[in-house]
């Protein structure tokens, strides 16, 4: 299919996937061939000439589809060694030339030549694996850790399922800087959803925590959305946020505490955040983003949990010690449904300041924020969320009826909001690599009947589960061609496929059976948070014994 080709060309200018896409293509498919880079409105011989570009970023360059579908497209045209890899999206591009080496490079030289067009499922699909991605330290096998090898290996996995964000805000070492008093482990969650002021500093907190801190953590970052960007990825934060700061800080600026924000049964020392309700406190955040994205230009978003993690805003009913904060959003002895509304005027103000001053660097930004753990003061907040404040739908309550949530998606869509909703690749969130397929096309399939189009899916990553059934349906479900349903005879095809080229035909229906076995018990094991994931370790289900029902035990023999 690429024996005529001669010159692999891409715009000088534009995004780096692009180089990525061009590189790669001559490495693994074309290493004959001469990589061009081409100036705007650069002339170039038709024959043996494999263009390479995202469609927006120079549409004098390739043409795309003569016609284009609805939302976004990748279209694969080659004829005679030259033709187009082209997207309307960086992180498509990627995920096309993925398609093209793994699966239609072997085909007829005549497959491609009337060229070939995939869509997205979603039009937005954040990879997710937990907190695997990135994390220096973390164990791989035996002695071997995670390093920079894995991280790029990671982010082109994603990119080639067809995911199109990714969260990279992770620390140069293992643990935060804050610390605890004597036999606390708290502090630990603080290396956990790292906040802006871990990376940069503003006027008003400069000094509080040493440069060369922050610098690393900087340098970490850069690396990670550079990474990301090279596949076309969205690079983005997740933050406890706001979170709580240094006493030192507060002993500088009293009158700018805000609420306590600790878990009052597990932290040893009260713990307090800065009154985002007061005008110095917005303009030091303001400050933080401006710095943060001018520094990393290509962060695109911003994820929040709120209250928890040390993290929080003032008079929620949620915080864990209970509505409180500083002075300055609501006066003594008010009912608490007034409570409730200051409170939640207080979110949504700070929210549309935060985004206005992201967007004047990046116009494009978006934060996504959700309501998990905020459910009391949900309605003033959606009322107020608007472009640009994207709402994660999460909730650890059931307080919300699904024909309640109809409603609110449609009116949040109405006023320019996007509304995410996460599902899992994963067999077991506390175990890595149970193959679960089938179970995976289940949920995904979910996702796009309910009608959510912007998604976060868990998955694990590929350096710890290499050989991942999941992932594979990730990519089946997201880069369609035509209007292909996604039904069960094709999730078995494509599940015998990628058995058979992992094992070969002697042992794919043997694999096949067991994956099937696997698939079955995760679907049949009750998703209860009580006994999965961080949940499981605050129970201390490792150091005592895991017992159904604790009431058959009498309490004599439960206290010895």
């Amino acid at each position: 299919m690429f024996t005529a080709t001669r010159i692999i060309a891409y715009p000088v200018t534009g995004h780096p996937v692009q180089v990525t896409v061009a590189e790669q293509l001559q490495q693994t498919l074309a290493p004959h061939a001469r990589l061009t880079p081409v100036e705007s409105g650069e002339a170039l011989a038709e024959r043996g000439v494999l263009r390479v570009a995202v469609y927006a970023e120079d549409t004098s360059f390739v043409n795309g589809p003569d016609v284009r579908p609805d939302g976004d497209w990748m279209f694969a045209h080659i004829t005679d060694g030259g033709g187009q890899l082209s997207a309307s999206a960086p992180h498509l591009l990627f995920a096309l030339f993925a398609r093209l080496r793994d699966e239609w490079s072997t085909l007829d030289v005549r497959a491609l030549s009337e060229g070939r067009v995939l869509q997205p499922t979603f039009r937005a699909l954040t990879g997710r694996d937990e907190l695997l991605i990135g994390r220096y330290g973390f164990l791989k096998r035996r002695r071997d850790t995670v390093d920079d090898r894995d991280v790029d290996a990671a982010f082109a996995e994603l990119a080639r399922v067809g995911c199109s964000h990714v969260v990279v805000n992770e620390m140069a070492s293992r643990f935060g800087y804050e610390r605890g008093p004597h036999g606390e482990i708290y502090y630990r969650f603080y290396d956990y959803l790292p906040d802006i002021d871990q990376y940069v500093e503003s006027k008003l907190n400069a000094g509080t925590y040493p440069a060369e801190h922050l610098q690393a953590n900087l340098h970490r970052l850069q690396f990670m959305a550079r990474t990301a960007a090279k596949y076309g990825l969205v690079p983005g934060f997740y933050a406890a946020h706001p979170r709580s700061v240094p006493e030192s800080l507060l002993q500088r600026y009293p009158w700018l505490r805000g609420a306590r924000i600790d878990h009052t049964f597990r932290s040893y020392a009260p713990r307090y955040n800065l009154s985002v309700a007061h005008p110095l406190v917005r303009w030091h955040y303001s400050e933080l983003m401006q710095a943060l994205l001018r520094r990393v230009p290509e962060i695109g978003f911003m994820k929040t949990l709120l209250n928890d993690s040390g993290s929080g805003f003032e008079y929620t009913a949620s915080l864990y010690p209970g509505r409180n904060g500083g002075p300055y959003v609501v006066r003594e002895w008010r009912p608490d449904d007034e409570i409730a509304q200051r409170a939640a005027e207080n979110v949504i103000r700070y929210w549309r300041v935060l985004r206005d001053a992201a967007r004047q660097v990046n116009p494009d930004f978006v934060l996504i924020a959700g309501l998990k753990n905020i459910a009391e003061e949900q309605g003033p907040i959606l009322a107020g969320m608007d472009t640009g404040i994207d709402l994660q739908t999460e909730s650890q309550r059931g307080e919300v009826a699904d024909p309640e949530w109809d409603t609110a998606l449609a009116e949040l869509r109405q006023r320019g909001s996007q509304a995410w909703l996460e599902s899992h690749a994963k067999g077991s969130r506390y175990l890595l690599g149970v193959p679960s397929p089938w179970l995976t096309a289940t949920r995904l399939q979910q996702m796009t009947d309910a009608g959510f189009d912007h998604v976060d899916v868990y998955c694990d990553a590929v350096y710890l589960a290499p050989f991942d059934p999941n992932r594979e349906v990730i990519a089946l479900f997201q880069l369609r061609q035509g209007d292909t349903a996604v039904d069960g005879a094709v999730v078995d095809a494509a599940v015998r496929r990628c058995a058979l080229r992992w094992v070969g035909e002697a042992d794919v229906e043997r694999l096949v059976t067991c994956w099937r076995a696997a698939d079955r018990a995760a679907s049949l094991l009750p998703d209860i948070g009580q006994y999965m994931s961080l949940r499981f370790t605050w129970y201390r289900f490792w150091a005592r014994p895991f017992v159904p029902d604790m009431s058959a035990i009498p309490e004599a023999d439960r206290v010895a």
